[in-house]
């Protein structure tokens, strides 16, 4: 299978141990390719003499015929993308009069080696990095809708924390929904919404909390002096489960 050069693809697991890593298996080309991404900014440009006199900098010594293979192989494998027109040298000095061929790393490029760095930071038992900058880099080259659900599930996932992290601290039997809204300032429907995400209600998810219900005691007592009728409000009550204190209490050691 051949990527299409022009616009960017969806990677099956298929394309790429096929197509995106074969070429890596070359070391000349896995050298030219990881200084590719050493090099690049956003859409900057490198010529192959940009790449030629920066590995001879580095001590790797590849001759030109070697540079123009690798960058041929790289961009078959929808890596990284020849421009139609060629330029003069963009990142080191010449005095010459000849021109280059102008290369870019593709966006299937840039996510293959972000996914190989984190491999390798993850090796063993390093902790996940969740680098704030690297994350926001991440969302800023997204699609807008791709963008907005990223930060809409950060939001959510850090309110359910917040929330979880007040029910450990009100250190009673259940907290109120009503208590977690003046608490944390989120509206007491959504709080409900996002406890019950992790109440074993949604598949998948984990059960951090218990919920109950029953009768809001400032109901019963307008009840018993005669100034309210009905069935009362009923009001949903959270407390933890074991594995929702331990996630709470290493949480709270941060």
């Amino acid at each position: 299978m051949q990527l299409n050069n022009n616009k960017e693809v969806a990677l099956t697991l298929d394309d790429i141990l096929d197509v995106c890593l074969r070429p890596l298996h070359n070391l000349s080309t896995r050298e030219v390719f990881i200084l590719f991404n050493k090099l690049t900014k956003e859409d900057e440009l490198l010529t192959t003499l940009d790449i030629q006199r920066k590995l001879e900098e580095q001590g790797i010594s590849l001759r030109k015929k070697e540079i123009n293979l690798s960058l041929h192989y790289l961009a078959r494998a929808g890596l990284i993308e020849r421009l139609p027109r060629r330029g003069k040298p963009t990142i080191v000095e010449y005095d010459g009069r000849y021109s280059f061929d102008l290369w870019r790393m593709r966006e299937t490029g840039k996510r293959i080696h972000r996914g190989l760095e984190d491999v390798m930071r993850r090796k063993g038992s390093e902790p996940w990095d969740l680098a704030e900058e690297r994350l926001f880099n991440e969302i800023e080259e997204m699609p807008p809708e791709q963008a907005g659900a990223t930060l809409e599930r950060l939001t959510r996932l850090g309110k359910i924390t917040i929330l979880i992290s007040c029910v450990l601290k009100a250190r009673e039997e259940g907290v109120s929904s009503s208590s977690l809204e003046k608490l944390t300032g989120i509206p007491r429907e959504e709080v409900g919404s996002l406890l019950d995400r992790v109440s074993g209600a949604t598949p998948g998810w984990p059960r951090f909390v218990e919920r109950r219900e029953k009768r809001s005691a400032g109901i019963r007592i307008l009840k018993a002096l005669g100034l309210a009728w009905g069935r009362g409000e009923v009001e949903t009550f959270y407390s933890l489960t074991e594995r929702g204190r331990r996630y709470a209490e290493r949480m709270a050691l941060r």
